[in-house]
């Protein structure tokens, strides 16, 4: 009994253990938004991001990154 106990312990732990740089890839949600968001001017970007409810300095962060991207001043 308690073979197969550390048994089933041990596959568990194996199947947790995956290649530690694999990127994790983006839901279809995620990924449908990062589309959206490529595809708007640099203005509707930082207009979305003023309207989201991120925390005022990361949104100034963003906002900056957005500018200095685009020659915005």
């Amino acid at each position: 009994m308690r073979t197969m106990l550390l048994l089933a312990a041990a596959t568990l732990a194996a199947a947790g253990c995956g290649n530690p740089n694999a990127v994790p890839s983006h839901s279809d949600v995620e990924t449908k938004a990062i589309n959206e968001l490529k595809s708007m001017t640099p203005e509707q970007q930082i207009e979305r991001i003023e309207k989201g409810p991120m925390p005022a300095s990361a949104k100034a962060a963003q906002i900056q990154k957005i500018k200095d991207k685009a020659g915005i001043k």
